[in-house]
């Protein structure tokens, strides 16, 4: 007969077997688990870094692309003024390789997008490539993404393409156009229909109403004048505060301008049949030929942008911080061939004259401020006029004079560049 008794040791080392066989499982499943929660933790990290650098991609996209198209006006200006001619497509597409290499790598590291995530272009030495072949420009870049102390770099690639669409074309024969643009106006910003092409300029300042009992015009646009060319404007008395009057052909205002304030006024040619006198805060530009009938004096922070001649056979005065550029050349809408002023110049210390081409005056009259030409002043009988407050500019100097004188001596275009099927900025490829 077995004993019973003698087999309850064994049971007890079953058990402690089995609860250790347990512990052990239990610990290697929690080792597993707490392993897979660590990697799910650093792919995720992983994968929030990769997406850092992904938006760091765009965002330096659109950076680029700004940036290209600053330097397409830059090329446009250079065009303009004949630094680049027919024939320089090729020192265009260098100098906008040069250009984008230089302003990549001075693009300024953005704000971080949270308290732990961030990115930045790579520029360290040679991260950033910039190369051009004759039909696109290659921009090689890495993005540096990080998120919660995990980086990714991101390698992208970015094409300009078809530059060799782009041309560089000469103007038709005869000589080309110039306007300062100072004066803009679009028929389409004039919302008042009686405003476009109005039978009349009588508007009273006091009543806020023309003549005809409708509202004031602050801006007014001509094309077609439904009466000829000639405005009757009767009396300044009559003529709106802080208009813009804006006329794409030869307009003719006949009548008093004295005591004229706060007007901008641009027309193809323009003349003033009356006195100019008192006038404060006055913009006037013409595309060709400005003519006053009588003198012009008395005025004040006032500017007279010429792109023909200026004929004034009156007593001309420029005071208060008054200046006038005059481009001065022959141009098809000009109906002279030089400046005249046909009484005595005055220009006072606070004022300026720019003038392109020669300016026959009978005398100057208290000429404390400057006059600089780019010609000969002369009497009105042909004598050469000298003075201490005459500076004559020449081609070698006239860089100079562009803080007193803006574009007055620039060269008109002779060019324009067309950029054809040239592509923006494109992200042609990613690699991790």
């Amino acid at each position: 007969m077995v004993d019973g008794r003698n087999e309850q040791g064994y049971a007890l080392v079953s058990v402690l077997l089995i609860i250790v066989i347990f512990s052990v499982l239990s610990l290697s499943f929690m080792g597993q688990a707490f392993s897979s929660v660590k990697q799910n933790q650093e792919v995720e990290k992983n994968t929030q870094s990769v997406a850092i650098s992904e938006m760091g991609v765009s965002y330096y996209q659109v950076a680029i692309q700004n940036l290209f198209e600053q330097k397409k006006d830059e090329v446009a200006l250079k065009v303009k003024n004949n630094i680049y001619n027919q024939g320089d497509e090729s020192k265009v597409i260098e100098f906008l390789r040069s250009s984008l290499e230089t302003g990549i790598k001075n693009i300024p590291d953005p704000p971080k997008v949270d308290g732990d995530s961030s990115f930045k272009l790579d520029k360290g030495l040679n991260k950033i490539k910039v190369t051009s072949s004759n039909n696109e420009i290659k921009m090689e870049l890495s993005i540096l993404g990080t998120k919660s102390g995990k980086s990714t770099s991101l390698h992208t690639e970015m094409i300009i393409y078809n530059l060799s669409t782009i041309k560089i074309k000469s103007t038709s024969v005869g000589t080309p156009e110039f306007e300062y643009k100072e004066i803009e106006l679009k028929k389409s910003d004039v919302t008042d229909a009686g405003c476009i092409n109005p039978l009349s300029l009588e508007i009273d300042k006091k009543s806020k109403k023309k003549s005809d009992g409708t509202n004031i015009c602050s801006k007014v646009f001509i094309d077609e004048p439904l009466t000829g060319k000639i405005y009757n404007v009767a009396n300044q008395n009559k003529f709106a505060v802080n208009n813009t009057l804006y006329s794409t052909i030869d307009l003719t205002l006949d009548g008093n301008f004295n005591n004229t304030q706060v007007l901008d006024i641009y027309s193809k040619s323009l003349t003033l049949g009356d006195n100019f006198n008192n006038g404060a805060n006055l913009n006037i530009e013409t595309k060709y030929d400005l003519t006053f009938s009588k003198n012009v004096q008395n005025l004040s922070n006032s500017n007279f942008y010429i792109g023909g001649h200026l004929i004034a056979p009156g007593q001309f005065d420029l005071e208060n911080d008054s200046h006038v550029w005059v481009r001065g050349t022959k141009a098809t809408g000009d109906t002279h061939t030089k400046s005249r002023i046909e009484k005595k110049l005055r220009i006072d210390a606070t004022s300026s004259m720019c003038v392109n081409g020669d300016l026959a005056i009978e005398a100057f009259n208290n000429f404390n401020g400057k006059l600089y030409i780019k010609g000969i002043v002369t009497n009105l009988s042909g004598q050469k006029l000298e003075h201490a407050n005459i500076t004559y500019v020449t081609e070698s100097n006239q860089n100079s004079f562009i803080s007193q004188c803006g574009k007055t001596f620039d060269s008109p275009s002779s060019a324009s560049i067309d950029w054809k099927d040239t592509s923006n900025t494109n992200i042609n490829e990613v690699t991790y």
